[in-house]
């Protein structure tokens, strides 16, 4: 099993080169890591997919991860320990050495992604315990991630609502073309953090578009709504309507 190696042991389901792949209208319910993982598949699509994954597992717990290009993953809600939806151009440390090596899933070479829509995005709560992040994009290597729009992420998060950065903090910087970000929310309540909507780590940047991010509901905001690591290398950033209070 691909999924069989250290800290990712249990994937649910995974995916492997599958050309026109479709799953929905599921409910995936305490794996021991990812819930959904798909790699090098093409023209794909994930929707209606409800998550409750194990409260204890707060790394590597994600929802549905994976390198695949020209798809959409839309309607997803409910609990997960890690990132709920993440789309990465790694394919991460699984097999592939210290911080992730150069190969990552063992026989699955890092790729670059493109024309991905992530939409209609709800992470929440299981009891006391909030999903961390709703959205991640990740890349490494120079490799791209290109033509990503994510649109309608709403809910609650530990750490942030959209997390932007490389797959692994000590390899070389991934390249980012055109992301579209919008309509992003942090909704707060007694068990909620401050936390930024989106968080932009280092990488190259050609153009980042946000608009309609919101922050509102907590007695105080010590967290900006848009935070970005110093060191990030962006072309263009384009901001409108982001509302902080």
């Amino acid at each position: 099993s691909f999924g069989a190696v250290d800290g990712y042991g249990g994937f649910g389901m995974m995916f492997y080169k599958v050309d026109d792949l479709q799953v929905t209208d599921g409910y995936v319910d305490q794996t021991n890591a990812w819930g959904i993982a798909h790699f090098g598949c093409n023209n794909f699509k994930f929707s209606n997919i409800k998550f409750m994954q194990n409260q204890s597992l707060l790394e590597n717990g994600d929802g549905i991860t994976g390198m695949s290009s020209n798809g959409l993953i839309e309607n997803i809600s409910g609990f997960t320990g890690d990132d709920m939806v993440a789309i990465t151009s790694a394919s991460g440390g699984l097999g592939g050495g210290t911080n992730g090596g150069q190969g990552g899933v063992v026989g699955i070479p890092d790729m670059p992604v493109t024309n991905v829509i992530v939409r209609n995005i709800f992470p929440g709560k299981n009891g006391t315990v909030v999903t961390p992040v709703g959205v991640a994009l990740y890349s490494r290597n120079n490799m791209e991630l290109e033509n990503i729009t994510v649109e309608n992420v709403k809910g609650y998060v530990r750490n942030t609502l959209l997390h932007i950065l490389n797959y692994w903090p000590t390899m070389p910087d991934g390249i980012y073309k055109n992301l579209k970000l919008n309509d992003l929310e942090i909704l707060y309540d007694d068990l909620s953090f401050d936390t930024p909507i989106v968080k932009i780590g280092l990488g190259k940047y050609d153009t980042i578009t946000m608009t309609n991010l919101r922050k509102t509901g907590l007695a105080t905001h010590n967290k900006e709504s848009v935070n970005i690591m110093e060191g990030a290398e962006i072309d263009t950033i384009i901001m409108d309507n982001v509302v902080h209070k």
